[in-house]
């Protein structure tokens, strides 16, 4: 969505391209508000269920063509670690 680039790397539809930001609020906030889970889930709130990951580098720091090598280091599922790198 950042890129908008295929896996081969070609660049389709860049009219329709996001920022770093907008996509993160897609697979968080806004995902949680589409499945009426928002008092639940898509953002670090007291309460809340700790689902969350740690990646690698700082999406929003990052060239964006950087982004999709990210590795995902800690996974956090209802205040559980589930996977660590």
């Amino acid at each position: 969505a950042v890129t908008r680039r295929t896996r081969g790397g070609e660049r389709v539809l860049e009219e329709e391209k996001i920022g770093v930001d907008e996509a993160l609020a897609m697979v968080t906030t806004l995902a949680a508000r589409s499945a009426f889970e928002e008092q639940n889930r898509g953002s670090l709130s007291p309460g809340k269920k700790a689902d969350l990951v740690v990646l690698s580098d700082d999406p929003f720091t990052v060239a964006e063509e950087e982004i999709p090598n990210l590795q995902v280091e800690l996974t956090v599922i209802g205040g559980k670690v589930v996977f660590q790198n």
